[in-house]
């Protein structure tokens, strides 16, 4: 059986990999997704993604992450530094690059939640016969 919220949630997946490939280097894979996630999800969560952590991080062959991270490195999308605690240690972060098209793809996703929830909402509404927008929201007293 078909679903709204499905064929909506299906439509959502597809804009994301498209906007997502619009913005970011990501080559048809999602390897690179992955790596540039991982890196800008702990840049907005202010900790230290070591190299190590990055790897063992994700669920990957560790020959594909390190090709993709290469490309990703030499392209300026991330940097390395020594960890100021550990020398054995490397930080990887994300450039002003990364950022900037990270914070691209937060406007547009925002833009497609908004377009898409209340899509959604008029939906079930007519599905359900209830009002416009009255599914899932509390009720004013």
């Amino acid at each position: 059986m078909e679903t709204l919220i499905g064929r909506s949630a299906l439509k959502v997946a597809v804009q994301v990999r498209d906007i997502s490939t619009e913005l970011l280097p990501l080559d048809n894979s999602f390897i690179p997704f992955d790596i540039l996630f991982k890196i800008g999800i702990a840049h907005f969560e202010n900790q230290e993604l070591t190299l190590k952590s990055l790897f063992t991080g994700l669920p990957h062959s560790e020959m594909g992450i390190r090709y993709h991270f290469r490309r990703l490195l030499a392209n300026g999308w991330i940097e390395l530094h020594p960890s100021t605690t550990d020398r054995r240690t490397k930080l990887v972060t994300a450039t002003q690059r990364l950022l900037d098209q990270l914070m691209l793809l937060d406007l547009a996703f925002a833009k497609m939640v908004e377009q898409h929830g209340s899509d959604t909402d008029d939906r079930l509404a007519d599905a359900n016969g209830s009002p416009s927008g009255s599914i899932g929201k509390p009720h004013a007293q």
